[in-house]
């Protein structure tokens, strides 16, 4: 495993959580692109700092006139992986596929070779993302009839309104899922410690491919998870 391997290995602990399958709801990747090869499948497996715990990715990736695409279709663990949360945002663990894949697709032989830095050659990385938006409720409260908790400390949510109490509460609506495109520079440069070429990574953009896959289920406008 190489140095960035296994550096964002070390952080796959503290902040990684990601679904059992990927491609359960997805608008990626995109069907066209500058002059694209077919979407091939590829497979990889990496393990973590988690003792026992094993990751498998299956992804697909094809060359294009600039560079190369790629795009994970599953994502499942093996082992024991307790410590690894199936909860909560999957934005940390993709960026670490993304980084280690394009690492991987890099040193595969028969491809086009990674110029030595500063000369650089695009990687795009495209991701199924959440759509949303903010949404609020509004209501009206008795202040002789409020219940709350024996141990809340503090002022009463609500607040005055033409001698009214009112409440307000707000949550994340979904409304579908988007594709998005990053687009990663890289090259290669002499490690005189390790004796061989260590690969340079950088983000450089980020735009939607796309729309929100069901923004007709809300009436405000529909904003990307990109």
């Amino acid at each position: 495993m190489s140095k960035l391997s296994m550096f964002i290995g070390f952080l796959i602990i503290a902040f990684m959580t990601f679904p059992q399958n990927a491609g359960s709801q997805q608008a990626c990747p995109p069907s066209t692109g500058n002059n694209c090869t077919n979407w091939e499948l590829g497979f990889y497996e990496t393990s973590t700092q988690k003792p026992g715990c094993k990751l498998f990715v299956t992804y697909r990736w094809r060359r294009c006139a600039d560079g190369y695409e790629i795009y994970v279709d599953e994502i499942t663990k093996q082992g024991n992986c307790e410590l690894l949360s199936d909860e909560g945002t999957t934005s940390s663990f993709l960026e670490w596929v993304n980084l280690v894949l394009i690492e991987e697709i890099a040193t595969l032989s028969g491809h086009t070779p990674v110029p030595i830095c500063p000369q650089t050659l695009d990687k795009v990385v495209f991701y199924t993302a959440s759509c949303g938006l903010w949404v609020a409720c509004e209501y009206e409260v008795q202040e002789t009839q409020r219940v709350c908790d024996p141990d809340w400390i503090g002022p009463y949510p609500d607040y005055p309104d033409n001698n009214l109490l009112k409440v307000k509460l707000s949550k994340w609506q979904s409304c579908g899922v988007t594709c998005c495109k990053k687009t990663y520079k890289i090259c290669k440069s002499w490690s005189v410690t390790h004796g061989n070429f260590d690969i340079n990574i950088k983000s450089v953009s980020k735009e939607t491919i796309g729309e929100c896959t069901n923004p007709d289920n809300v009436t405000a406008p529909c904003t990307s998870g990109c």
